[in-house]
């Protein structure tokens, strides 16, 4: 009865579902429990509701479980899609660098940049902003304001003479993965985008 009553619902995650189902389970009363002097048809109909109560949240908690089951599942198969989107990219324009995410719960994540080394071994760059040159900057930031124009829904997108200073391996690969065909949800495909081309003039 003091668990019943203390109760108070809680915030529900993959960490602490399986401590609420334990606490449902202790609320269900046990007559035997209840000496025989208290015990009453009225009695023993409000015990019956409450501990079906009790039994229907616990199916929804079951149900709960598998919801997150299914959500944790979703959010690795996003991630290792993303992975292997950008560690696309980066292959296909020449850098040398390769990404990765460890995740830790929902609430804690961290985005790795590795620097592949000529003879294959790789290292962790813990500020990536003191390493990469102007145009690796440059390119990584194309690729994450795509992302931002994407998840704001942008009516019209403006690229001020996005990939001019690359060579021809980098301007495909960044052209290619702005406009990625068939993939709406995750690039500038099918979107308005207005490029604005800077010429430069000679005088003699």
């Amino acid at each position: 009865m003091t668990s019943i009553v203390s109760f108070k619902g809680s915030s529900v995650d993959r960490d602490n579902i399986a401590d609420l189902e334990s606490r449902l389970k202790e609320m269900k009363i046990d007559f035997r429990a209840i000496d025989d002097y208290f015990i009453s048809e009225v009695i023993k109909a409000e015990i019956s509701t409450i501990n079906m109560e009790e039994y229907n949240l616990l199916d929804k908690v079951n149900v709960l479980k598998g919801e997150i089951g299914k959500y944790n599942k979703y959010i690795q198969d996003k991630i290792k899609d993303r992975k292997q989107d950008i560690n696309e990219f980066l292959s296909i324009a020449g850098f040398r660098y390769s990404f990765d995410v460890e995740l830790d719960d929902e609430n804690n994540a961290r985005a790795l940049l590795k620097f592949i080394m000529p003879e294959g071994s790789s290292g962790d760059l813990k500020s990536p902003g003191k390493h990469l040159s102007w145009g690796e900057k440059h390119a990584f930031a194309l690729i994450l304001f795509m992302f931002d124009a994407i998840s704001r829904d942008a009516d019209l997108i403006i690229l001020d003479d996005p990939i001019s200073s690359f060579d021809s391996n980098k301007k495909y690969a960044i052209i290619n993965r702005l406009f990625k065909t068939d993939d709406k949800d995750n690039s500038l495909y099918q979107r308005t985008v207005l490029k604005i081309q800077t010429l430069i003039l000679l005088q003699e």
